[in-house]
C-alpha cells in the first residue's frame, strides 16, 4: 500500500547545502556558536523583529533555559492543549504546571480562566500558540504587568507568524521556536529563544554552554543546549525557500477545504483575523452525530488506508503521566480542552505532497462517511473484549508494523 504520510521534511538543493557544509569542514568549528549558527541567529532575528535570537539544540531545552533564566519558583499556568514537551519543561525545571481550560475558538489559553488560576504561588504564564493561532497576548501580558508575574510563549508553530502586523515574538518576555524536523522550517533538529531582553539574552547564552563566562570561568549552573553549525547550514540553505513552501501549504488548506466543506460533520479549525501564519497544520473537527462515525474510528479508518492522520492534541497534556497520576480532578475542571481533543483531526500536509495524493485523502474521509456503516462495523471488530483505549493502542501498533510507517514527534 502507498502510505501517505503525515510530514515529510522539506528538502533543500544539495548543493546549497553542501557549499556550506564544506566551509564549516574548511573552518574545523562544528559547535560552540561558529559562524552559521551566528548567521542564522541574526536571520531568524531580523524575521521576526526582535534584538536577540539565542538558537539551541531543540525547543524542549530552549523552554527550560527560558524558564531558568527567568529564576522561576512555584506555579507556572499553561495549557493542557499542547505538545507533551511544554509541560514536562516546567516539570523539569522543578517547577509546578497548572492546567487552564482554553477558548473554544483560539484553542489557546483562556485569559478569563488564567485568572481564576492565579494564587501566590504563581510565579509566570506559559502561553502556546496553537497551529499558528497565537494567544491573546494582549490580555495575557497586561494579566502579567498587573499580577507581577513572567509571561512567556511556547510559539512552536508560529515560524514567519505575525498578528495584526506584529510578529509575535515581541509578545512577552521572550518566546521559543522549535526548528524540529516536523515543522515548516527545521535544522534537522533544533530551536531558538526570542527576545528583546538584553540581560535575559546574555544570560541564556551562558546557560546553554554550561554557565562559562569566560575560557576557564563558570557563573552559573549551565547545560549543553547548543546547535551545531551543520544544523545551522541546512537552516541557512532552507531559509530561502519559506515564501514559497507557506504558499504551498496555503494552497493545500484550500484544496481541502474545497474537497471537505460539504460534509456533514466536518469542520476546519481558522486563524483568527489578522493573523499571518504560516498554515502547516491543517487542522479539522469531527462531529460524530453529523459525519455519522467519531472522530477515533474516523482516524483509525485513514490510517488503515495507509493516510497517516494525527490526533493533535490527544488525550491532552492532563490526562498523561506524570500529571494525570498528580491531579486527576484536573479532567472535570478543563471541558473545553476534553471537548477539543476528543473531536480534533488533523491531516497530512507538507511540501511534496501532490494534488494525487491531496485527492486521494479528500475521497477517503468522504468514503467514510458516505458508508459510514461499514466504517463502524469495521472499526468494531477491534473493539471486542478490551476497553476502546487498549484497542485503539493494538489497531494502532498493528498499523504502524503492516503500513511500515514511521512515527515522526517533537518540538
Amino acid at each position: 500500500m502507498n502510505v501517505i504520510p503525515f510530514y515529510k521534511p522539506r528538502r533543500v538543493d544539495t548543493a546549497a547545502f553542501f557549499d556550506r557544509a564544506k566551509e564549516i569542514i574548511s573552518d574545523a568549528w562544528f559547535t560552540n556558536g561558529g559562524r552559521k549558527v551566528t548567521e542564522l541567529e541574526g536571520h531568524i532575528a531580523e524575521l521576526h523583529g526582535v534584538e536577540h535570537c539565542i538558537a539551541v539544540c531543540n525547543a524542549t531545552i530552549g523552554l527550560q533555559l527560558l524558564l531558568n533564566g527567568l529564576d522561576l519558583a512555584g506555579e507556572v499556568i499553561t495549557t493542557p492543549f499542547t505538545f507533551i514537551a511544554t509541560a514536562h519543561a516546567i516539570k523539569w525545571q522543578r517547577l509546578t504546571p497548572v492546567f487552564c481550560d482554553i477558548d473554544p475558538i483560539t484553542l489557546t489559553l483562556d485569559p478569563r480562566r488564567v485568572a481564576e488560576h492565579i494564587t501566590p504561588h504563581t510565579s509566570a504564564i506559559l502561553g502556546v500558540h496553537v497551529f499558528g493561532q497565537p494567544c491573546d497576548t494582549e490580555s495575557l501580558d497586561n494579566l502579567g504587568k498587573e499580577k507581577g508575574f513572567k509571561v512567556v510563549y511556547d510559539a512552536a508553530h508560529c515560524f514567519m507568524t505575525s498578528h495584526h502586523g506584529t510578529p509575535v515574538a515581541q509578545f512577552g518576555e521572550a518566546s521559543v521556536l522549535s526548528f524540529h524536523a516536523t515543522k515548516i522550517f527545521h535544522t534537522f533538529e533544533g530551536g531558538a529563544v526570542l527576545t528583546n531582553n538584553s540581560e535575559l539574552a546574555a544570560k541564556l547564552r551562558l546557560l546553554k554552554n554550561f554557565g562559562f563566562k569566560g575560557v576557564d570561568w563558570v557563573d552559573y549552573l549551565g547545560i549543553n543546549a547548543k546547535m551545531p553549525e551543520m544544523s545551522a547550514a541546512y537552516g541557512l540553505a532552507l531559509l530561502p525557500y519559506m515564501p514559497e513552501t507557506i504558499q504551498r501549504f496555503q494552497r493545500i488548506q484550500n484544496a481541502y477545504r474545497a474537497g471537505l466543506n460539504d460534509v456533514p460533520g466536518i469542520s476546519f479549525f481558522e486563524l483568527e483575523e489578522g493573523v499571518r501564519g504560516n498554515r502547516q497544520y491543517v487542522v479539522m473537527f469531527v462531529d460524530a452525530g453529523l459525519l455519522g462515525l467519531t472522530r477515533n474510528q474516523l482516524w483509525a479508518w485513514l490510517w488503515k488506508q495507509g493516510v497517516e492522520s494525527r490526533r493533535y492534541f490527544y488525550p491532552g497534556v492532563h490526562m498523561c503521566e506524570p500529571y494525570r497520576s498528580g491531579k486527576p480532578w484536573f479532567k472535570t475542571l478543563l471541558p473545553v480542552a476534553n471537548r477539543v481533543t476528543a473531536s480534533v483531526l488533523c491531516l497530512p500536509s507538507f511540501f511534496d505532497l501532490g494534488d494525487g495524493d491531496l485527492e486521494r485523502i479528500i475521497g477517503e474521509v468522504r468514503y467514510a462517511h458516505a458508508n459510514s456503516d461499514e466504517v463502524r462495523r469495521w472499526f468494531g471488530s477491534f473493539l471486542e473484549a478490551a476497553p476502546s483505549e487498549a484497542r485503539l493502542k493494538v489497531l494502532y501498533d498493528a498499523l504502524l508494523r503492516d503500513n511500515c510507517l514511521e512515527v515522526d514527534v517533537g518540538r
